[in-house]
């Protein structure tokens, strides 16, 4: 592909509703292929060179390696594009080498797009339950466990301390991307999310410059034109319930304020 794409999340920030609306507006197939849970499955289907003795002491070759046998069956018009959290590069990172340090010089010609969500406690919450319940969203694909069926307290604090831990090196390593790329700009859940047709059609391109080039007037035409449609989850109105109550408890947890940048950021 021509176009490489990387969507660079955190956990519950709105990436799969980022991932669903690129995805059906054809900008790649965007999806968590560095998931340890996708790459054993990936791994029989494409051959990747996963184990091979070989790649042993070049970790960095075998990902790039990998991503190309990827792409050559997952894009979509001349784009390939991969969903990442920053923890999911842990294999391929050298010893205190940081996540941002790869995605900067390993992956130095792809696209990135930097999603965070400005209410931190709503997301931590959401982080919380879906941990507990095993409920996720996909994008493509759905789960719906029964969200009430959590064992033991959800603010256990062996449970928060995971969840803060997950979800702050994340975005810290997000925020460090960003302070090394200045001319960058992060997109927000909370805005996306407002986005119709028109929006999406102005403002992506200024986020991905190539969607500007000769050719890819018909995908630009095309953003934001075709609805999303979502099953209806059963325990909506519950799963909301708890968040609401469980962001409010988090808000008197010393332990879960937010990134002091990431305060900083938003506020800018």
């Amino acid at each position: 592909p021509s176009h490489k794409l990387i969507i660079l999340s955190a956990t519950r920030s709105g990436s799969s509703f980022l991932c669903r609306r690129l995805w059906i507006d054809g900008i790649g197939k965007p999806m968590e292929y560095l998931n340890p849970l996708h790459l054993q499955s990936l791994q029989r289907r494409f051959n990747l060179p996963m184990k091979a003795k070989f790649w042993c002491d070049k970790p960095k070759k075998r990902l790039t390696t990998s991503l190309h046998a990827i792409s050559r069956w997952r894009q979509a018009n001349d784009w390939f594009s991969l969903k990442l959290q920053p923890i999911q590069l842990k294999p391929w990172l050298s010893r205190h080498e940081q996540p941002e340090k790869l995605v900067n010089e390993t992956l130095s010609d792809w696209h990135v797009l930097p999603l965070l969500r400005k209410n931190w406690y709503e997301q931590l919450a959401s982080l919380i339950i879906s941990r507990a319940t095993g409920s996720y969203d996909f994008g493509l694909a759905y789960t719906h466990a029964d969200s009430m069926a959590c064992q033991g307290s959800l603010i256990a604090p062996e449970r928060l301390k995971k969840a803060i831990n997950e979800l702050s090196r994340n975005t810290e390593s997000i925020l460090n991307w960003l302070d090394q790329h200045p001319g960058h700009r992060p997109l927000w859940m909370e805005e996306i999310l407002e986005w119709d047709a028109l929006t999406w059609q102005k403002l992506l391109p200024t986020y991905l410059p190539s969607l500007k080039n000769q050719g890819q007037e018909t995908l630009i035409q095309g953003l934001g034109t075709t609805p999303l449609i979502r099953r209806q989850d059963p325990f909506a109105q519950a799963k909301a319930e708890i968040q609401h109550e469980l962001t409010k408890a988090l808000k008197n947890e010393g332990s879960a304020r937010p990134p002091s940048r990431l305060e900083k950021l938003i506020n800018s």
